[in-house]
């Protein structure tokens, strides 16, 4: 059981404590060094600012002051919200870096996930601080909803795993509050459910508990639909803001074709990209994330492969569909950032990395890569 005398949590905090200063401290050498990001961004903002304006999180602080305006309809609801509350007692500087809070508790949750999984004490530690390397893994700290996602889900999943069903169904309404992904998690939660009761499933009482539980996990998605219902007339409104994201709904038919496709064209790509590079340093910066999304396909792929039969069904089931979703929907941007909520599978191999040579070779590539996305994000290119 892990508790806050668990050395482990310590360890955790004091290394990312040790991490967000190694990242400021980057920063601040480039800004100094090289006038990066250019000299009319302080210094202030780029150490700070640039976590809540970049990218997605311009969007959720909009939503959070001014409300929602088209195509923001896209962005869910909860996190914004959180926002909004911490900026009724805290500057707008401070309420929207709710995920430096958050983060705590994300690594007790998943220190306590790794023990449920059957992961040794002696390499728990070593799983979670594998996940923190991943390369898009400093997104946690940024004003986007991957950290509020993981610390629902993840309390999800242990309320799941110790067959709490109806205080995990609560939960996953809030999940589904907070991104799209908790669809993938209502899965999970009914037929963790269904299983618990497959003795039962033709009794009337079973089978009105079961769709009493789906409707709690479907509650926030829900509550947003007729909100935007009310608010805009209809709820059709969240589809037409996800095509002008250029997303477009999921489709079984996309994913195999999306998987193919990407890793297909990779080797083509990458040699168009090194033979004719694109022409303005800002193109070429964006091409920098095209090159490494068949990269995160196939480490997504090997990561289902690794973990198939070796963690419960529960949590790999969570893990292969947020592998999929984003892929249904026939595009790879962003898969880096998404393939964080395959953190029970990521666990899993970080736990068999322990001991291994592998391991050094991981930190060594995921430290890299992880130093060049803040670099890129920092400096206002897309990457995740």
């Amino acid at each position: 059981m892990t508790n806050l005398k668990d050395k482990s949590f310590w360890i955790l905090i004091f290394s990312y404590c040790l991490y967000l200063v190694s990242i400021s401290l980057v920063i601040w050498i480039f800004h100094l060094v090289f006038d990066l990001p250019p000299s009319n961004v302080s210094l202030k903002d780029t150490l700070w600012g640039i976590w809540g304006y970049g990218w997605d999180g311009w969007h959720y602080l909009s939503i959070a002051t001014t409300g929602y305006s088209f195509p923001n309809q896209a962005f869910f609801p909860l996190y914004p919200l959180l926002v909004k509350f911490f900026d009724l007692f805290l500057p707008l500087s401070l309420s929207y870096r709710v995920n430096l809070l958050l983060l705590p508790v994300l690594f007790w949750l998943l220190l306590r996930l790794a023990t449920a999984m059957g992961i040794q004490e002696s390499k728990k530690t070593i799983a979670v601080l594998v996940f923190l390397l991943f390369p898009t893994a400093f997104i946690l700290q940024a004003n986007y909803t991957e950290t509020l996602f993981i610390v629902i889900s993840a309390a999800t999943l242990l309320l799941l795993l110790n067959k709490r069903f109806w205080l995990a169904a609560i939960f996953c309404g809030l999940a589904t509050a907070t991104r799209v992904n908790g669809l993938a998690l209502a899965v999970v939660v009914l037929l963790a459910f269904a299983v618990h009761n497959k003795h039962a499933l033709t009794k009337i009482s079973t089978t009105a508990k079961t769709s009493l539980i789906g409707l709690i996990c479907g509650l926030g998605l829900i509550f947003y639909f007729v909100y935007l219902h009310f608010t805009f007339g209809s709820f059709q409104v969240f589809f037409e803001a996800e095509r002008e994201w250029f997303k477009s709904p999921a489709s079984i038919v996309s994913t195999p074709l999306t998987i193919t496709g990407s890793l297909i064209y990779a080797l083509p790509n990458t040699v168009n990209v090194i033979t004719n590079p694109p022409p303005s340093l800002f193109d070429r910066k964006q091409a920098v994330r095209g090159l490494f999304e068949p990269l995160f396909v196939a480490f997504g792929l090997f990561l289902l492969i690794f973990s198939w039969r070796k963690i419960r069904w529960e949590l790999y089931l969570f893990s292969l569909l947020n592998f999929l979703l984003p892929l249904a929907s026939g595009s790879t941007v962003s898969l880096g950032r998404y393939l964080l909520l395959m953190y029970p599978a990521i666990l899993y191999f970080g736990a068999r990395l322990q001991g291994s040579s592998f391991l050094p070779l991981y930190i060594f590539v995921a430290t890299l890569l992880q130093g060049l996305f803040i670099i890129l994000f920092v400096n206002n290119v897309f990457i995740v």
